[in-house]
């Protein structure tokens, strides 16, 4: 299990940590998304969901694995770990005994993909009060992970942002 750390200095200066604590080695690459980079979020039998950062993002993992016929393309890499240029992070842990039950959306409505969290969070919001205020309203579904064999978001969440604020979704979201 990861496990994410924040705290404050004297100076009020935010700072974040975390440890990467898993079973398996990723494929982990350093990637850069401007401002105005477009991505689209899918879950079947939902309309999709088109994402346009208003920040800029990192660090990344492909969504599944390459194969020769279809090697990995920018669109397949999901956002796991790393700050916007705002100061707001997202972190992707590994949680094993993550669970819960999903709720239903109507099916005319746009999903998010819990793979595309990351992308969501940090390329449009600047604080954990904004992405909090967006939980209300934007319904998010766990995706069986190619990458994982399969298995169903094995994680929990962590979002921070320049003033040392917290935001933890745990299990399913």
């Amino acid at each position: 299990m990861c496990t994410s750390l924040g705290y404050q200095d004297s100076a009020g200066k935010a700072y974040f940590g975390r440890t990467l604590e898993l079973t398996m080695d990723l494929p982990l690459e350093v990637t850069f998304f401007p401002t105005g980079y477009e991505t689209v979020s899918e879950v079947e039998g939902q309309p999709a969901l088109t994402l346009t950062s208003r920040h800029a993002i990192a660090v990344t993992m492909p969504y599944r694995p390459p194969t020769p016929q279809a090697p990995l393309g920018f669109s397949d890499l999901k956002i796991l770990e790393g700050p916007n240029d705002k100061g707001l992070t997202f972190s992707l842990l590994s949680y094993p005994a993550a669970g819960g039950t999903q709720k239903s959306a109507d099916v005319t409505r746009s999903v998010l993909s819990a793979s595309d969290l990351g992308a969501w969070a940090v390329g449009q919001f600047e604080t954990v009060a904004e992405v909090k205020t967006a939980f209300t309203v934007q319904p998010v579904m766990l995706q069986p992970l190619g990458l994982l064999g399969g298995a169903e978001s094995p994680f929990h969440y962590v979002v921070h942002d320049a003033t040392g604020l917290l935001h933890r979704q745990m299990g399913s979201a």
